[in-house]
């Protein structure tokens, strides 16, 4: 009787720690395992082989379900428009915004010759305008501070065109404030940022500041093409090429 049931202790412990360690650790070799309750080898027939297997956990087995879940996110990932940080699209669409009033008031202020002092329109125009290049030196820190969503795909003329508009409008975004700053201080105006805190003259009135109104101008104007360059293409990219192109500044 005592060895019946040291048979059968026997017989549980190997079933029992042949499963649990072979799950754990998938210790086995050509079908032979070592039963830590006896001394002798036990050898399976390749029927319980294939069911140990498919029982048994491999060591790997988490990394490369984690590698196919990168792999799964980092598609959808793609598959999903970038989107820029809030502090960048805030700075975007406060610049949209002061260009908009910008233009606004140039087209509907008096002409600068006849304007002794800024006042009216005129003072809402250089207050704006320095307003301007205080967001813009804003954006180039911010800019050099963080990285960029890639560009979206496109042909290599097309990602040309889109540089050099980018970096034409960054340049002119700086010029045309420079020179009505310039400008100002030629005319002898108080220029002060966003209308409230003084700035230093940059010119004398003697000097040729007064001239650089046409360049303020011509500058403006090649400016404000580029901007409708820009609305155009986002325009092609959002309606033709339907890859939400608008939404990374949404």
């Amino acid at each position: 009787m005592a060895s019946r049931v040291l048979d059968a202790v026997r017989a549980i412990c190997e079933l029992v720690i042949t499963s649990s360690v072979g799950y754990v650790s998938g210790r086995f070799v050509g079908g032979i395992f070592r039963s830590p309750c006896s001394s002798h080898f036990v050898v399976r027939s390749r029927k319980e082989d294939s069911l140990l297997e498919r029982r048994t956990w491999h060591p790997h087995f988490p990394v490369l379900i984690q590698s196919k879940m990168n792999t799964q996110s980092t598609v959808r990932f793609r598959d999903t428009p970038l989107r820029y940080d809030a502090v960048s699209r805030l700075l975007h669409w406060l610049s949209l915004l002061l260009l908009v009033a910008q233009f606004s008031i140039g087209w509907l202020m008096p002409d600068a010759d006849s304007v002794k002092a800024p006042a009216g329109l005129v003072a809402w125009h250089v207050g704006i305008g320095t307003s301007l290049l205080a967001v813009f030196a804003a954006r180039l820190v911010w800019v050099a501070m963080r990285r960029s969503p890639g560009p979206v795909d496109q042909h290599g003329m097309l990602r040309f065109l889109a540089t050099a508009v980018h970096v034409s409008m960054y340049a002119l975004l700086l010029l045309v404030p420079l020179l009505g700053w310039l400008n100002a201080s030629g005319r002898g105006w108080a220029v002060r940022l966003a209308g409230v805190w003084d700035m230093p003259q940059l010119a004398t009135p003697d000097s040729l500041g007064a001239s650089i109104g046409e360049w303020h101008s011509a500058s403006a104007t090649v400016l404000l093409v580029l901007i409708g360059l820009h609305v155009f293409a986002v325009l092609v990219h959002q309606i033709g090429f339907k890859d939400r192109l608008l939404q990374r500044m949404l």
